[in-house]
């Protein structure tokens, strides 16, 4: 959706039915005037623009600079939407991990103070040159919380498969996504399962 000031917000579709489709914001609607918006659909789901640069940043929730560096150069986009991966096909770690590895942070629902916590914890340890680092702050949207650790085991699975690097993916906290599936759930009137979380949470 673009905005009469320019300004554009991304959003993905729910559903069509004849001419009339139903989209979620992954951001705030505030000063959405739809009689000025222009509404364009790109045909292809959600993506990040991957790229080894993507080292030493931080970047919110939807997966954009907010370090004050420059945008990424993307050698490639891919689709957040990946397969899951079946946790009991995989080697279980019963090794040290190598120190020659890239960490991929996902902060979910998290505070700034928290936050910023982090940001200067791996820059105090020199981590952040290796560390990719995805911010979602607590007053951020639900539905961006969604999106955040898919971004981030995007990047991680680009630097894996296609730099050859070995990965270790953190994300906290996992309860926050939950909480944020919930009420995007519920606002989407879908039948509840287990304490109102959605049946495909588990």
């Amino acid at each position: 959706i673009e905005l009469s000031d320019g300004t554009i917000r991304r959003c993905q579709v729910l559903e069509v039915n004849g001419d009339t489709a139903v989209v979620q914001l992954f951001e705030s609607a505030a000063g959405i005037n739809l009689a000025d918006a222009k509404v364009r659909f790109l045909g292809h789901p959600l993506q990040l623009g991957v790229s080894a640069d993507m080292l030493g940043r931080v970047f919110n929730g939807m997966g954009r600079p907010i370090d004050g560096g420059p945008e990424i150069l993307a050698e490639e986009y891919r689709d957040i939407n990946g397969l899951p991966m079946n946790p009991a096909a995989r080697d279980y770690p019963n090794e040290f991990i190598q120190t020659n590895f890239a960490v991929v942070f996902a902060a979910i629902g998290i505070t700034f103070e928290e936050s910023e916590f982090f940001v200067s914890e791996f820059k105090r340890t020199g981590a952040i040159d290796r560390t990719v680092m995805f911010s979602n702050l607590a007053n951020d949207p639900a539905v961006e919380r969604i999106a955040t650790p898919r971004m981030a085991l995007t990047a991680a699975e680009y630097l894996a498969f296609e730099k050859d690097m070995h990965v270790l993916v953190i994300m906290t906290d996992i309860t926050n996504y939950a909480e944020a599936l919930r009420e995007v759930s519920a606002a989407k009137k879908e039948v509840p399962g287990r304490r109102g979380f959605p049946g495909y949470l588990y």
